[in-house]
């Protein structure tokens, strides 16, 4: 018997031992005696229009996955009933079950895949820490050998030789490291960074299991252009967008300009500047990452220095998703709106109603339902060829997921 054969025959004895204490009786007793299950439905009162468009029996199963946490978690609810005498177990190997537990606090975690090292074992890199994991997961490789994902959410716990997961494991397969920090600042605009997501996670994982939701929506590429939005905004002095006429397409509204990079103004890229003279600060906006680049390159290449740690990301997918969990509207692009009735005179699609566009087929899509593809396109003033291959190249994706 090899080091893994002995790691996955403790894995399923862990496993025997869990499906009774835990599932058949933990469970149960903590909810209970902590009015858990109250607290869960105020935590998911505002979510319910998720819940709603879940599979049936979703909400139960986070519930299960909530208490467990909260019994298992750093400073969790297990620590004080392994000190009171009036908590009933069974027999001293349940003892040694949640002393261990004890011991190694579980965890909600963001993380994908570096490696398979044997079947059912993962080597698995942390979304937004350089902390790794082995972890063994029969459910991972039947996900694995069935589409390709861009990372995971799940409940870890470590058993003294590799990582454990349990109850449900999202696979995503459209939703990024970038769409993750933009979601987290919506929910808590004092993160700053990635490292500061697993404290905000372990205070309440309910608002990330809501990304369960669009967790079947993969990436959108038009050609070989994925579709991301990015901004950049920061003070800038001394700028006069006159000087840059060569390489840019100059508009003024009052004091606002925007600066359209000639040969990526269109879609799919929508590269421009809008610089704001009276408050001398400047925004750096594009709908894929090759436009963001040629921008920052530009600017760099003039002698400013850029600050990469105000750089926002969301694919269309995942601003979608915050909005219509959160229940408000985001304007990604604040300055677009000043010049939308050069847009439609020009004809080209500003930024705000392709993303509508992409909403409303992501909506359909999710629901099983056709989008009316030339409707929409009409409605929020796209080209319906450029239209139809945006959503012929969506639905090619989902198709190779699942076939």
């Amino acid at each position: 018997m090899n080091k893994y054969e002995k790691m996955e025959a403790e894995c399923l004895r862990d496993r025997e031992i869990s499906k009774v204490l835990i599932d058949e009786y933990l469970i149960y007793y903590c909810a209970e005696r902590e009015d858990l299950e109250s607290k869960f439905a105020k935590k998911m009162s505002r979510f319910n229009h998720i819940a709603e468009m879940m599979p049936e029996g979703w909400a139960g199963w986070l519930l299960s996955q909530y208490v467990a946490f909260q019994l298992f978690k750093k400073g969790g609810y297990a620590q004080k009933y392994l000190f009171d005498p009036s908590f009933p177990y069974r027999n001293q190997e349940d003892l040694n079950f949640i002393k261990k537990y004890i011991k190694y606090p579980w965890k909600f975690c963001f993380c994908f895949i570096e490696d398979s090292p044997a079947p059912n074992f993962f080597n698995m890199l942390d979304s937004f820490t350089d902390d790794t994991y082995l972890v063994y997961s029969p459910s991972i490789e039947n996900i694995t050998n069935s589409h390709p994902v861009t990372q995971y959410f799940m409940l870890m716990q470590y058993n003294g030789s590799c990582w454990e997961t349990y109850g449900t494991i999202v696979d995503f397969q459209g939703i990024t490291i970038s769409d993750i920090l933009f979601y987290a600042r919506q929910l808590d605009p004092s993160v700053n960074d990635l490292k500061d997501i697993p404290e905000l996670i372990e205070r309440d994982p309910i608002p990330f299991a809501m990304l369960h939701a669009g967790s079947m929506v993969p990436l959108i590429y038009e050609k070989d252009f994925l579709l991301i939005f990015s901004r950049m905004e920061f003070v800038l002095d001394s700028f006069i967008p006159e000087d840059h006429a060569e390489q840019f397409t100059i508009e003024k509204k009052k004091h606002l300009y925007r600066l359209s990079l000639k040969g990526m103004e269109g879609f799919p890229h929508f590269a421009a500047i809008y610089y704001n003279k009276n408050k001398q600060s400047m925004m750096l906006t594009a709908m894929t990452l090759e436009g963001f680049d040629e921008l920052a390159d530009y600017i760099e290449h003039i002698g400013y220095e850029l600050p990469y740690e105000a750089l926002e990301r969301v694919t269309p997918n995942m601003l979608h998703l915050t909005e219509n969990i959160l229940g408000y509207s985001i304007s990604f692009f604040p300055y677009e709106k000043h010049f939308e009735s050069s847009e439609k005179k020009s004809g080209i699609p500003d930024e705000d109603n392709l993303n509508r566009f992409l909403d409303q087929c992501i909506q359909d899509i999710n629901a099983g339902r056709e989008p009316d593809i030339d409707g929409y396109a009409a409605q929020y003033g796209i080209d319906t060829e450029t239209a139809r291959n945006l959503v012929s190249g969506l639905l090619n994706r989902l198709n190779n997921l699942f076939n």
